[in-house]
């Protein structure tokens, strides 16, 4: 069975810019600099989510996961101007809730929880 642990380190960092991201959004009121971050963070964490399904594709089809790399910016950000069938996304459709990200990611899949 191959080894998906090597993936922690990413879901590590996108557990972390999550919990920032909350942060952020629990003080109510954003400065002009909170804004700043939080836009930097939707971008760190798509590159976080494109990063992680390329390593799991990779492993899918047998081969290394380690091959896969962080896109830029402006790569992982053009995904969300290609509608698909069910229209812009930028996240698998399983992340996508009313609950804040870090809700829906602590009962995702991607984090090992059972369904």
């Amino acid at each position: 069975m191959p080894d998906k642990s090597k993936d922690q380190p990413v879901l590590g960092q996108i557990d972390g810019l999550v919990k920032e991201e909350e942060g952020l959004y629990a003080k109510g009121e954003l400065t002009h600099d909170d804004r700043d971050r939080l836009a930097k963070i939707k971008v760190e964490l798509d590159q976080c989510w494109d990063l992680l399904r390329q390593r799991r594709a990779l492993r899918e089809f047998g081969r290394d996961p380690d091959q896969a790399k962080v896109r830029p910016p402006d790569v992982v950000e053009n995904y969300e101007q290609w509608p698909g069938p069910l229209g812009r996304r930028s996240r698998p459709q399983q992340e996508r809730s009313s609950a804040p990200l870090g809700l829906a990611l602590s009962h995702s899949p991607l984090v090992g929880n059972p369904k």
